[in-house]
C-alpha cells in the first residue's frame, strides 16, 4: 500500500497516577494511609502501660497504580498473552481486583484497633461498615489488580534531592513486586535516607517532614507521553533534572512522616519583657519574645505568677496571697522557634484588675505539637506540657495615686543599750512612731509612708510650705534650732545595714497641685509600714539628726507613697501630722572608786528661760571625780537638774517594785568639754553604801528633770535648786536610766 503520509504514534495523553500506599498494621491515634507516625518517649515522668503507647517503626506497603484493562492492552502488555486465551482472561479479570478483597493476609480492622470478622469484604464494591479499614500483614502481599504498564516505581522528593525504588517484576507483567516504605527512628539530629530495601526514613524525635512522592517513568517509555513530547528541549532538561517529574507526566501526592514525642524537646524561654502602662489603666501591655522547640510545641501559654500583701479588715493581720494567671497563648508554626510578642495584628494584654503595682515573673508552658497522637494522655494533660524558667521579677508601675493615710497618733521613740563593762548605758532618741490605721498597700505591694520634704538648694516656695515637713526649735529654750530645711540627709539609719536606708525619690508632683507646676515638686523620704497585732495599726519608724538642737519641735507632711509608680501616681494626697518634739541622746557612765562611783550624764543640752540651778557643793569636793579638761560651768545647766543615787533590791520576786533607795542622793553639776557649748556634761559621784559587795543586787540610778514655773499651788519646795527670784518651779522628768553595780 502507498501511505500518502507519514505514520503518527499512538501517544498517551493520561498522566501516570501516583502509587498507592497500603496499610500492614492498624493505625495509632493521629495516623492514616498518607501520614506515618512512630511514638517517643522523652519525659521522665512514668506513664501507666508504656508499651501500647509508644512504637519505633511503622511501614507502608508502596504498590504501582491500578489500571483498566483496556488501557494495559493499548500499552500492548497483553499482546504476548493471546496465543493463550486462558491465560489473557486469567489476568484480565484482575482489573476488578482491590486491596480491600478478602482473603490471603487481609484482615478487616475496627475503629478500636482490633481485628474483627471480615465477611463485609465479600461484599465487592459495598462501603465497609463506620471507622472499619483494611491492612495487608505479609511483608509483600501479592498485587490484585492491573498495575498501569507505565508505572516503573515510586520517587520521593526529599530535602536536597530525590530517593526512588523501582517495582521489582517476576516474570514479566503484571506481576509487579510491592515493596515497603518505613518510618524509624533517627539516631542523630537530622533525617536520614536509604532505598536500599524500600524506602526508609528515618526522622529525629520532635519533628515531622512532609514529602511528595509520584510514579516514575522507565527513560525509554517516555515518548509514549504526549506531553513528554510536546516538549521542547529546555523543559525536557527541566524535568530531567528532577528525574523526569513533571506534574503533568506524573503528578504527585504527599506523605507525611512524624516522630511524635509527648512532651517538647526543650523547655520554652522567656527572653525580657517589657512592660507598657498608662495611667488608669488596669492592665498592662508586654512586649518582647519566647524561644521554643518549635518542631515539638505546637502550643505556647504565656502565665504570670507573684505574690502581693492583701490588708482586709476582716483578718487580723495582713497576709501574703500568691497568684497565678494565664496571660496569653498562641498556635506556633512549625518553623516559629521565637515567638514576637506581640504578633502582627495582636496585643499581649495581661489584665490585672486594679492599678497596683506588682512584681511579676512570668513563664511559658509549652503543650506538644503531637497531642493528637497520644489520646491516651488527655486525663494527664501536665505529661503533654513543660514548663520554661522564671523570668526575673518584672515591676508593674502603679497607675494610679494611693488613697491618702488616716493617721492616727506620733510617739516618740527611744532606744537603750548597755556596754559589755557594764558602765556605760545610751539612750538614743530623736526617733518618732507615726501610727496609722488600715487598711494598707492600697497602691500595692512595697508602698511606703513618704515624709513630703521641700525640693533641696533653693528657698521653699510660698505655695509649697503648707504641704511640706518642717522643723525648728523650742522657743523655752536657749538653744540654736536646726540650721537647714529637714533633708533626706537628716534622717539617720545604720549605714552597715543599706536595707535599713529610706527610700527617697525627688521631682514628685502632689495630688493637691497641678502637674504642670515644674516648680512647685516635692521630695518624699519612704519609711517601711510595719504593723501591730495588738493595736491593729501600722506603725513607721524614723530617727532625725537635729544636729545641736535641744528638743527641737518637728510637724510632718505625710503621704502614702508608692515608689514603683508611674509618673504622677507616686503620691497620695498629703495629711498634716501635729506637732512632735525629738528627745535627745543621752549618755550615763560610771567609774568606781573604793568608796564610791564617780558618774557622767551627757548629751546636747539647752539653758531654760528659768532662772534656777543646781545646788553646788564646795569646790574641795569636786575635785575627785573632774577629769582633766572638763571646766565646771553652772551657767550651762541653768533650769536643769541632774541627780544620782543607788538603790537595792533584797526580795528579786517582787520585780521592779522591789528596789530601795540606799543611802543619799547626789546632785550632778554642769561641765563643758572644750569648745562645744551644746554638749554638757553633768558629773558628780555617789557614796557606795556599806553594804555593796554582798549577795544582794544593786543599781545606780540617774534622773535628768527640766525646772520650769507654775502656779504657786503646784510647787515642788522640794527641788535641790538654787533660784534668783521668787518664782514657783516644778520639775519635768526627761531622762531616767539604771546602770548594774558590781564589785
Amino acid at each position: 500500500a502507498t501511505l500518502t503520509s507519514a505514520g503518527i504514534t499512538y501517544q498517551r495523553y493520561e498522566p501516570v497516577a501516583p502509587p498507592v500506599l497500603v496499610l500492614r498494621t492498624p493505625v495509632t491515634p493521629g495516623e492514616s494511609v498518607e501520614r506515618l507516625v512512630i511514638r517517643t518517649k522523652v519525659g521522665s515522668a512514668p506513664i501507666a502501660k508504656e508499651s501500647s503507647i509508644f512504637n519505633s517503626e511503622t511501614e507502608r506497603h508502596v504498590s504501582p497504580p491500578k489500571t483498566s484493562q483496556h488501557t494495559a492492552e493499548l500499552h500492548g502488555a497483553f499482546d504476548g498473552l493471546f496465543p493463550d486465551a486462558a491465560a489473557a482472561y486469567a489476568v484480565a479479570v484482575r482489573e476488578k481486583g482491590t486491596w480491600q478483597d478478602p482473603g490471603g493476609d487481609t484482615q478487616l480492622i475496627d475503629a478500636t484497633g482490633a481485628s474483627v470478622d471480615a465477611s463485609p469484604l465479600d461484599k465487592r464494591g459495598e462501603p465497609l461498615p463506620d471507622g472499619h479499614y483494611v491492612i495487608h500483614t505479609s511483608a509483600a502481599p501479592a498485587l490484585p489488580y492491573l498495575p498501569d504498564p507505565m508505572a516503573a516505581g515510586c520517587l520521593l522528593q526529599i530535602p536536597g534531592g530525590t530517593l526512588s525504588q523501582d517495582y521489582a517484576v517476576s516474570g514479566g507483567w503484571p506481576n509487579l513486586a510491592t515493596f515497603p516504605l518505613t518510618l524509624k527512628a533517627a539516631s542523630g539530629p537530622a533525617p536520614s535516607f536509604d532505598n536500599s530495601a524500600g524506602l526508609s526514613i528515618q526522622l529525629p524525635k520532635g519533628t515531622m517532614l512532609t514529602l511528595r512522592y509520584s510514579s516514575t517513568i522507565a527513560e525509554p517509555n517516555l515518548p509514549l507521553m504526549a506531553r513528554w513530547n510536546a516538549m521542547g528541549a529546555t523543559g525536557r532538561a527541566n524535568a530531567a533534572a528532577v528525574k523526569n517529574q513533571h506534574w503533568m507526566l506524573t503528578p504527585y501526592r504527599e506523605v507525611t512522616f512524624v516522630h511524635a514525642v509527648e512532651q517538647p524537646l526543650q523547655a520554652p524561654r522567656v527572653d525580657p519583657l517589657t512592660v507598657a502602662r498608662n495611667l488608669g489603666e488596669t492592665f498592662v501591655r508586654l512586649s518582647g519574645s519566647v524561644t521554643s522547640h518549635s518542631e515539638s510545641t505546637g502550643r505556647l501559654e504565656l502565665y504570670a505568677a507573684w505574690s502581693e500583701t492583701v490588708d482586709r479588715l476582716s483578718l487580723p493581720k495582713p497576709t501574703t496571697e500568691d497568684r497565678t494567671g494565664r496571660v496569653y497563648e498562641h498556635d506556633i508554626g512549625y518553623d516559629e522557634s521565637t515567638l514576637k510578642l506581640p504578633p502582627p495584628c495582636e496585643v499581649v494584654r495581661h489584665e490585672l484588675g486594679d492599678t497596683k503595682h506588682r512584681m511579676i515573673k512570668y513563664h511559658a508552658l509549652a503543650t506538644t505539637r503531637y497531642r493528637e497522637h497520644f489520646p491516651e494522655l488527655a486525663s494527664q494533660p501536665d505529661l503533654l506540657k513543660l514548663a520554661g524558667a522564671e523570668t526575673d521579677a518584672i515591676n508593674i508601675p502603679n497607675a494610679a495615686r494611693p488613697d491618702a493615710p488616716r493617721l492616727q497618733y506620733i510617739i516618740p521613740t527611744f532606744e537603750w543599750s548597755l556596754s559589755d563593762d557594764k558602765k556605760t548605758s545610751t539612750r538614743t532618741g530623736r526617733g518618732l512612731r507615726i501610727y496609722v490605721d488600715r487598711t494598707w498597700y492600697s497602691s500595692g505591694d512595697d508602698e511606703l509612708l513618704g515624709v513630703i520634704l521641700p525640693p533641696a538648694g533653693a528657698p521653699v516656695p510660698d505655695d509649697l510650705k503648707k504641704y511640706v515637713s518642717q522643723w525648728g526649735s523650742d522657743p523655752i529654750w536657749d538653744s540654736s534650732g536646726p540650721n537647714t530645711e529637714l533633708a533626706p540627709a537628716s534622717f539617720v539609719y545604720d549605714m552597715a545595714d543599706p536595707s535599713a536606708a529610706p527610700t527617697v525619690q525627688s521631682g514628685l508632683t502632689m495630688a493637691e497641685i497641678d502637674p504642670s507646676r515644674s516648680d512647685l515638686l516635692v521630695t518624699a523620704v519612704g519609711i517601711a509600714p510595719q504593723y501591730n497585732q495588738d493595736r491593729q495599726l501600722y506603725y513607721f519608724d524614723l530617727v532625725l539628726d537635729p544636729g545641736a538642737s535641744y528638743f527641737p519641735f518637728v510637724r510632718l507632711s505625710l503621704a502614702r507613697f508608692q515608689p514603683y509608680s508611674l509618673d504622677n501616681a507616686h503620691l497620695s494626697r498629703t495629711v498634716r501630722a501635729d506637732f512632735a518634739q525629738l528627745v535627745a541622746d543621752r549618755t550615763a557612765a560610771i567609774t568606781y572608786d573604793t568608796t564610791s562611783i564617780n558618774v557622767s550624764v551627757s548629751g546636747v543640752m539647752a539653758k531654760s528661760v528659768v532662772h534656777a540651778q543646781t545646788h553646788e557643793p564646795p569646790p574641795s569636793a569636786r575635785k575627785g571625780y573632774v577629769p582633766l579638761g572638763f571646766n565646771h560651768n553652772a551657767e550651762a545647766g541653768r533650769g536643769r537638774l541632774v541627780r544620782a543615787y543607788v538603790e537595792q533590791r533584797k526580795n528579786p520576786a517582787l520585780g521592779d517594785l522591789g528596789w530601795q533607795l540606799l543611802g543619799g542622793v547626789s546632785n550632778l553639776l554642769p561641765y563643758l568639754l572644750g569648745k562645744t557649748p551644746e554638749l554638757v556634761y553633768f558629773r558628780g559621784s555617789v557614796v557606795l553604801p556599806a553594804s555593796f559587795g554582798d549577795k544582794n543586787e544593786y543599781r545606780l540610778v540617774v534622773e535628768e528633770y527640766e525646772i520650769f514655773e507654775t502656779d504657786p499651788e503646784l510647787l515642788d519646795p522640794t527641788l535641790p535648786i538654787d533660784v534668783s527670784d521668787s518664782a514657783a518651779h516644778r520639775a519635768r522628768l526627761v531622762y531616767f536610766d539604771t546602770l548594774p553595780l558590781s564589785k
